[in-house]
């Protein structure tokens, strides 16, 4: 376009001097005026037809782009939950992928290159998992001519009952009743145990409340003044006047009316385990 524009700016300074010759010389001069006008057309039409022949940026073909490959399938769940020390992990893709595992959650070290099936399954042996802690993996797969797949997941090994009720026992304190009873507040959150006489107790929906006496006197009586509200998700064999032990974490006051129709504040207990 530039360039046109430069040759008709040329062309019509050419013309104009030919004209102007072309009137006040006569003889063989003249015909340089026309030859000039003539030279000064050539140029013109020249130049613009080289102009029409510069490349557009609207006309230039659009790159056409590549399509991207379709990602390789995995289905594996993020977090996996187990009770033992070692865990057999199951997932599963596409026919002819590979799969790699990791231990960790950045590659830290090649575990396995687990087998896959005819219909995208596999499965690993995940060992030595430590207990309360999500043990970390990384796992790629890959296929031809498909996105790679790259991504971390948890095996979480979660104490079993026995392992649980062990742990409540040993973690459990012996907190005398009149301490409890005096600041409440003070002791939320511990873990404790306690033995005492069931006085009240009521069952519903799997989720069992009672009231336990847990000061024993001289006489061998029970101190019905000296009461522990608890809460306990499960059923017990146990009865009222039965004698029970109860771990489990002190919530602090708990409010409640009693079949006189008293409202009565004792320190309450969510047990974990009930014997």
């Amino acid at each position: 376009m530039f360039l046109g524009f430069l040759a008709f700016l040329a062309f019509l300074a050419g013309l104009f001097f030919a004209i102007f010759q072309f009137r006040r010389i006569k003889g063989p001069t003249r015909k340089q005026g026309l030859l000039i006008m003539a030279g000064a057309f050539i140029v013109f039409v020249f130049a613009v037809d080289n102009s029409s022949e510069e490349p557009k940026a609207a006309d230039e073909p659009k790159k056409q782009e590549q399509k991207k490959p379709e990602q390789v399938k995995l289905d594996l769940k993020r977090t996996i939950t187990v009770q033992k020390d070692e865990a057999t992990i199951k997932g599963k893709t596409e026919q002819g992928a590979k799969v790699i595992i990791y231990e960790g959650e950045i590659k830290e070290k090649k575990l396995a290159e687990p087998k896959v099936d005819d219909k995208g399954n596999f499965s690993f042996l995940a060992k030595n998992l430590e207990r309360e802690v999500d043990n970390a993996f990384y796992i790629v797969v890959k296929k031809e001519k498909k996105e790679s797949v790259e991504k971390y997941f948890f095996v979480h090994r979660e104490l079993s009952k026995k392992e649980k009720v062990a742990k409540l026992k040993k973690e459990a304190e012996d907190i005398p009743y009149k301490q409890l009873k005096k600041a409440p507040d003070k002791y939320r959150g511990k873990i404790a145990k306690y033995k005492g006489q069931i006085l009240e107790i009521h069952e519903k929906d799997g989720i069992t409340v009672m009231r336990i006496a847990v000061t024993q006197m001289s006489s061998g009586i029970w101190n019905f003044n000296d009461a522990l509200m608890v809460r306990y998700e499960g059923t017990i064999k146990q009865a009222e006047d039965d004698i029970v032990t109860v771990y489990g974490e002190l919530t602090g006051n708990v409010d409640y009316t009693s079949q006189a129709g008293w409202d009565i504040s004792i320190p309450g207990m969510e047990a974990g385990h009930v014997e």
